[in-house]
């Protein structure tokens, strides 16, 4: 039987840490741990030491962490203890954080509680901050662990069974359109369009038609230059809750397609329309459903967690 989809009823969003005296305490995971409230910590921590922040503070970070600065290691010393009170908190919940998330229902903790491990990827933790969390104790005491390629996991899974198929594979994120395709069998390099939003201020959001040119764009960043014209087969995993195969609603990824829509049929019109050849988008789902692809894991189900601007969720066979 097929895993019920991820909701943002039964994402890891809205979980609750909780711990008084905790900085985070009180507040949602997706925004103690996403990449928004990770960089307002970086900038918030760095400018106490007198340091400036120049580029993105995610950068900032990964650089100072590999110089081993104090304050940057404070950063990351709070954020794998705020992760793995969320894994904590989602293995072995107490009656506090059942009733913090009391939209759950039993099945949803059973279904974190007996996973057999937990596979963690995104762009947060394709760093060092990646690589500290995966032997911290704390985090691997809840049988979790860092992806190989956390910063491509999507993409990774997105190519499982696609053979040679020299289609394109795109992960659209919240920071980032990444495009790729598979060459001999593995994935090739991928490209990245930045995109000209702030992540949770929609208002900034650009219209459907804007969005779907970054989307063509980063398609042509892979594509050959020999005007070819045959059909093109993509896949798509996207920064947003995707229910019986369409988008959840949502003033960002969700203004792809109407609620009634199949956005699939509507990414692949409007990329046939902007790339010149018939483009068939066979597969559109979520980020942590896409990662989950790329892990083997036999029954019970392993829990995958995708850390970029928040928290994308999957469970593998899903």
């Amino acid at each position: 039987m097929r895993a019920p989809d991820i909701t943002r009823r039964t994402g890891l969003n809205r979980t609750v840490l909780l711990r008084p005296g905790a900085t985070w305490h009180g507040r949602p995971a997706g925004r103690v741990l996403g990449a928004t409230g990770l960089s307002a910590t970086v900038r918030a921590t760095a400018s106490e030491a007198e340091v400036a922040v120049e580029g993105a503070p995610l950068l900032v970070l990964d650089r100072a962490l590999r110089a081993g600065d104090a304050w940057a290691e404070g950063v990351a010393e709070e954020w794998v203890d705020a992760f793995a009170h969320l894994l904590r908190t989602v293995r072995s919940p107490t009656d506090a954080d059942r009733a913090a998330r009391a939209e759950w229902t039993e099945a949803d903790w059973v279904r974190w509680e007996t996973a057999p491990r937990v596979v963690v990827c995104g762009g947060v933790v394709a760093g060092e901050l990646g690589s500290g969390a995966s032997g911290d104790p704390r985090v691997r005491a809840h049988g979790a662990e860092v992806a190989p390629d956390p910063g491509r996991a999507a993409l990774v899974g997105l190519a499982v069974g696609v053979g040679d198929d020299p289609g394109v594979l795109l992960d659209l994120g919240h920071s980032r359109i990444k495009a790729s395709r598979v060459r001999q069998g593995l994935l090739g390099p991928s490209v990245a369009v930045a995109v000209p939003w702030t992540p949770f201020e929609t208002r900034t959001w650009p219209a459907p038609t804007a969005l779907l040119d970054l989307v063509a764009q980063a398609c042509r960043q892979v594509l050959p230059d020999d005007h070819e014209t045959g059909p093109l087969r993509v896949r798509v995993a996207i920064a947003n809750y995707v229910v019986d195969g369409r988008l959840d609603v949502d003033e960002t990824y969700g203004t792809i397609a109407r609620p009634e829509e199949d956005p699939r049929a509507r990414l692949s019109g409007e990329l046939s329309a902007r790339l010149g050849r018939p483009v068939q988008v066979d597969l559109l789902v979520n980020d942590g459903a896409a990662a989950a692809l790329s892990v083997r894991s036999p029954l019970p189900a392993a829990a995958v967690i995708s850390i970029g601007t928040s928290l994308g969720t999957g469970f593998t066979g899903a």
